[in-house]
């Protein structure tokens, strides 16, 4: 393969051209027409591309800019000879995009890339206008999500929760009600950030679900052909890992880590402590939920990305600019988040990160995770063949399938997909609504019911009543 080594654009009569060099042979280049807006962005740091569809959509007149916030970050190589797929000058912008698309990007090569968008112009670089902001919903709507929120703190009791709702076209919804900390009595405020447990999950299988779009890792390859971890390697594949088919004991309930305290592991360690445990079921042949599932998908990404998995996660939450996500790396503590209660019992520091690898050691805050639940399951990630896959042929469980990293539920007539998460007081929901690209995030900082009893999977219910009320509220 070849890969840009250096590159530049050269602006010519009505069209703008991508010149690619490589040692020892002449410059590549690929022309598009200048009067349907080129936009130029350059790498420095990222992964493959996101978002293409949403740049797309998002990138105003007056907001081209190279190194702008309103553009990915973008880092990868396209192979030379394949830049012929490109269009010729004069042909639409759509059939550009489909190039785009189509040509695989790869991580850890540099490269830059154009977007083209209907009916601009290349603005004078010193005109910049910044792009005009999104609306908010509709003041009944906002108050709807409000008194539901307080509603629903009031009915399931936990010391506090926040949520966020977000629909394209319009600034998100994000809400609090209840406290952060109850000892020093601290309200919960909207950006407040918390331990989300399983839904790093989504963010783990995004990473792998990138490997696969981009040709390095195949969903069906044998855990075995990639590392070397489990004695039944041989018998699971990559899928089977992420729709949980796999069978193997999750570490998480295994005596030895039950009976081990408070302590650091390296992944390596977690593993062990399942390797001579028999399989739960043949792999493929049925649903079992399992914590060591992901974390052999996050020792896949760390063995084929050359880094810690908790790099490349951090790397794609950076790549979204979510700012207050955290990837706690061996070793690191979770920061800055809100105190988590079963009951009344402060259970924050109860487990450590790397107890949970990339099974659920992530932090962060509702309206992160609503642009997260958007960007995983609106398909702005990812191929339109990879987005299908996350819902293809989905495992059937008692009330609900199970795709890959995703559950799938009806929901009023309508189809929600979503995953959910608990983690010794700490619970979390983020899910998204296909029909209309609604997202919603419930996190909460207690396992607690309305009756005292122990419960985590309340804020399914809350998201729920979210639904609805944004449904009822409907101008």
């Amino acid at each position: 393969m070849t890969e840009f080594h250096s590159d530049k654009t050269v602006r010519g009569s009505g069209a703008l051209c991508v010149m690619g060099f490589k040692s020892d042979h002449p410059p590549t280049h690929a022309c598009f027409p200048v009067g349907r807006v080129a936009v130029f962005f350059h790498v420095a740091v990222g992964l493959v591309p996101r978002r293409r569809e949403a740049c797309l959509r998002q990138v105003r007149p007056g907001a081209v800019t190279p190194g702008g916030r309103s553009f990915p970050t973008v880092l990868g190589y396209i192979p030379v000879e394949r830049l012929s797929r490109c269009p010729a000058p004069g042909v639409s912008p759509m059939s550009l995009a489909a190039c785009l698309r189509s040509v695989r990007l790869r991580s850890l090569h540099v490269l830059s890339i154009l977007v083209f968008i209907l009916g601009c112009e290349v603005p004078d670089p010193g005109g910049e206008t910044p792009p005009e902001p999104l609306p908010t919903f509709e003041p009944e709507r906002l108050d709807a999500m409000n008194e539901e929120l307080a509603t629903q703190h009031e009915l399931h009791q936990p010391p506090g929760i926040t949520a966020a709702i977000s629909l394209p076209g319009f600034q998100p919804w994000v809400g609090s009600a209840g406290l952060a900390d109850l000892d020093e009595m601290i309200p919960m405020e909207a950006g407040d950030r918390f331990k989300i447990a399983s839904v790093t999950k989504t963010f783990v299988a995004a990473v792998v679900l990138r490997l696969v779009d981009d040709g390095v890792l195949e969903l069906d390859s044998r855990l075995a052909d990639v590392i070397d971890v489990h004695p039944r390697g041989d018998d699971i594949t990559l899928r089977q890992l992420l729709n949980h088919t796999a069978g193997v004991p999750s570490f998480s309930t295994s005596a030895a880590f039950q009976q081990g305290g408070l302590r650091e592991y390296t992944d390596p360690e977690l593993a062990q402590l399942v390797e001579d445990e028999p399989l739960v079921l043949e792999p493929g042949s049925g649903f079992f939920y399992s914590n060591t599932h992901y974390l052999f998908l996050g020792m896949v990404i760390t063995d084929v990305a050359g880094r810690p998995w908790q790099s490349e996660v951090a790397a794609l939450a950076a790549e979204l600019e979510l700012g207050a996500t955290r990837v706690p790396a061996e070793g690191e503590n979770w920061e800055n988040i809100v105190r988590g209660y079963i009951g009344t019992w402060d259970r924050t520091g109860s487990i450590l990160p790397s107890m949970m690898s990339a099974s659920g050691n992530m932090a962060s805050n509702a309206e992160d995770l609503n642009l997260w639940a958007r960007a995983f399951w609106g398909g702005e990630l990812f191929s339109a063949e990879i987005a299908e896959m996350i819902t293809e042929d989905p495992v059937s469980v008692s009330g609900f399938d199970f795709g890959l990293s995703t559950i799938i539920r009806s929901w009023r007539d309508d189809e929600i997909l979503y995953h959910n998460g608990a983690l010794n007081g700490y619970v979390s929901w983020a899910g998204f609504r296909p029909s209309d690209q609604l997202s919603v995030v419930v996190l909460a900082n207690a396992w607690v019911g309305p009756t005292g009893q122990e419960d985590f999977e309340y804020p399914e219910q809350i998201a729920g009543a979210l639904f609805d009320a944004f449904d009822a509220s409907s101008p």
